[in-house]
């Protein structure tokens, strides 16, 4: 690569890699992270390099982009990450590291788990295979922050702005399922606005509407042609980042679609992304012998015309019209069950209209029956409420006053507690009606959708709990032919449907698309939980605990707990961290009842057995930790916990006595923190 010796040559940031990775990639998620034309002492010719990172691993991450693009012997031209995230499953390509990419390797459209982020690329027009110039890089500037202030008078919330090296982009927030109709809006939208903005010396990208679509990560440096005066190299920054990054609304979206006025006569080359409700609609009606007549303009908006199926021997029509906020369809018939004055018919003239065939993999609102949310009746005025004295609603415990039906509980530990051999016990209980520590199980059917164990495992733990082969208990895991699926899915609704009936989703972070600290996402993944259980089902999700003291009890955010009805915590009494000992079940909310307290204890080949709490009273936690610190100090909190287990401490347990105590502690190899017994303030450890 031929360079100017002169110009100093810029240097990848490590901290703003971490920073921009952080904030495109959610927390539990998984995102790709893309190297292309990569160089690196192992490999002299250039390659690219890919690898699948969890939030918990961004910080490796950010460090290796820098070592490779700092190094002497090492380049990239750039560094990018996926802009939505991608199905979890995915991590295993290459779990939280980089390799060479071979095929396969790389996310496609369909391995992106929903679509989290619209992307307005700004970039200014020069020859192909060159960085930008400082005036042309200004240029682009300008017209982002033009947009950006036009964007926000319909209702755009603030984006994140980022230097992407020789142009500009706006990143605004989106929380949309990854499907055809979404995928549409996007391209359309991207296609207006950039008909409408882009000018002679800037032009805004209308083609990355994709969702597997890959963005610059600031902090890395942009190698474009070689690095000359007039047209340098530049590191890519993050400008403005909201304080909250809000997500835009879908109506907001249509609203500047809608405004915008795209170019009649745009076709789409995304064949995912043709607007699908109409397409559907229009297939089914060939296909069973309707025919359309249209488009024909009518108040400005695209009209069509069609034979009344509910009366196809009057010579009536249906009249169909497009509008901002969806489609209209009714007839002229005043007696007409799809009368114009009985309102929007559209839904029951698709269902006439079909009838019961299935077009492809996608529904007449063009989501997949996986993604449909149950239908609802809407209520059209208060007098259609019915009384709440009118109704039903007694209380009816699944397990006695734990788990009740048409309920939501949440069942929280720290990972590897044992909260999914719990719950796979509690499905066993119910699936055969036999007690459950004691306490009285109604019988009923159980669905039982695991997101992370595979199938040899889940296989040992049902021989381990002795829980039978039958019928009423269905496993849904990844080993099946289609992954275990959300709350929406028409299968698990239906099968909620029954009434009575037992739905386990283990756990939280597999089946929340979402991230579980945004208040908003997370609102809308527990309502479509509460909707399996306003249909009857009892529903019961698993979910970690965290690190930090505000998390010791749940996760995430506070709508969790909000939305459940009974949540417990479980807690490991006894046993070290590679087995099961005693464990302890507190409710932390009761809407139902207060809640037990529950000690049990397992056995291989029997499962859990009620035990009363251990009469014995032995050394607190603190003095054991004092005892292990006298006789070696200066240990760091891992060889702490080893030194505790043959005592019978948890590693939750020394944590919290090291994190509490009054002790004396020193930096030492590594940045590791280092306990001893402060001799003079010995007597006040707690």
């Amino acid at each position: 690569m031929a360079i100017d010796s002169q110009m100093p040559a810029p240097k990848a940031d490590s901290q703003e890699i971490l920073r921009f990775l952080q904030l495109i990639c959610p927390a539990e998620c998984v995102s790709e992270v893309r190297i292309l034309d990569a160089v690196t002492a192992e490999h002299k010719r250039k390659h690219t390099l890919a690898g699948y990172f969890d939030y918990e691993h961004l910080r490796e991450a950010a460090s290796r982009i820098a070592s490779i693009q700092n190094g002497r012997e090492s380049f990239a031209r750039g560094v990018y990450v996926t802009l939505n995230p991608v199905i979890p499953s995915l991590h295993a390509r290459a779990y939280n590291r980089l390799k060479i990419a071979e095929s396969g390797d790389l996310t496609k459209d369909t391995e992106i788990n929903y679509i989290r982020t619209l992307l307005l690329d700004f970039d200014p027009r020069r020859p192909g295979g060159i960085s930008s110039s400082d005036s042309e890089h200004q240029l682009a500037h300008e017209l982002a922050m033009s947009v950006k202030q036009a964007l926000e008078t319909i209702g755009f919330p603030l984006p994140v702005v980022l230097s992407s090296g020789n142009g500009w982009h706006l990143l605004f927030r989106l929380l949309l399922p990854n499907n055809g109709e979404n995928c549409g809006l996007i391209q359309h939208l991207l296609h207006a606005i950039s008909t409408h903005f882009s000018n002679g010396e800037v032009v805004i990208d209308s083609q990355v509407f994709n969702p597997s679509r890959i963005t610059k990560i600031a902090g890395t440096i942009v190698c474009k042609g070689d690095r000359t005066p007039g047209r340098p190299w530049r590191v890519a920054r993050l400008g403005q980042v909201p304080e909250t990054w809000e997500v835009v609304p879908r109506g907001v979206l249509e609203k500047c679609l809608n405004n915008l006025s795209p170019r009649e006569g745009f076709k789409t080359a995304y064949t995912r992304a043709q607007p699908p409700t109409f397409l559907a609609f229009s297939t089914a009606a060939a296909r069973n012998g309707y025919k359309l007549v249209g488009p024909r303009k009518w108040k400005g908006r695209d009209l069509w015309a069609m034979p009344c199926p509910w009366r196809p021997d009057d010579g009536m029509s249906v009249y169909i019209c497009e509008r901002p906020s969806g489609f209209f369809g009714a007839c002229w018939h005043r007696d007409c069950p799809g009368s114009r004055e009985r309102g929007n018919h559209w839904q029951e003239l698709q269902r006439m209209v079909r009838g019961k065939e299935e077009l492809g993999d996608m529904s007449m609102d063009g989501e997949s029956p996986e993604n449909r949310a149950p239908e609802e009746r809407r209520i059209a005025c208060v007098s259609e409420i019915p009384p709440v004295w009118d109704l039903s609603a007694d209380l009816r415990w699944l397990i006695d006053e734990i788990i009740a039906l048409g309920s939501l509980s949440l069942i929280c530990s720290e990972s590897g507690t044992g909260k999914t051999w719990l719950a796979y016990f509690m499905a066993g209980c119910v699936a055969h009606g036999t007690s459950f520590l004691g306490r009285k199980v109604k019988k009923c059917p159980v669905l039982y959708l695991d997101g992370e164990n595979p199938l040899f495992v889940v296989k040992q733990r049902l021989n381990d709990l002795s829980i039978a082969s039958t019928r009423d208990l269905a496993v849904w895991g990844g080993w099946n032919d289609s992954p275990p699926p959300g709350p929406d899915s028409s299968v698990v609704v239906d099968f909620a449907k029954q009434g009575d009936c037992l739905i386990v989703y283990d756990s939280l972070v597999e089946f929340h698309s979402g991230s579980e600290q945004s208040a908003t996402e997370t609102r809308v993944f527990m309502r479509r939980l509460r909707r399996l259980a306003n249909l009857g089902a009892a529903v019961l999700l698993l979910h970690n605990t965290g690190k930090s003291e505000s998390s010791k009890v749940y996760r995430g955010s506070s709508d969790i707990k909000a939305a459940v009805d009974m949540a417990y915590l479980l807690e490991r009494t006894s046993g070290d961290d590679g087995r099961l000992g005693e464990l302890t079940l507190k409710c932390f909310k009761g809407r139902l009842a207060p809640g037990p307290k529950v000690q049990m204890g397992f056995s291989p080949g029997e499962g859990f057995r009620a035990c009363a709490p251990s009469s014995k009273v032995g050394p607190l936690p603190v003095d054991i930790v004092r005892q292990i610190l006298t006789a070696a100090p200066r240990r760091n909190q891992k060889q702490v916990v080893e030194a505790a287990r043959p005592f019978g401490l948890a590693k939750h347990q020394v944590e919290d006595c090291l994190k509490n105590g009054l002790w004396h502690t020193e930096i030492g190899p590594h940045g590791a923190i280092l306990y001893s017994v402060a001799e003079d303030l010995a007597e006040f450890v707690l």
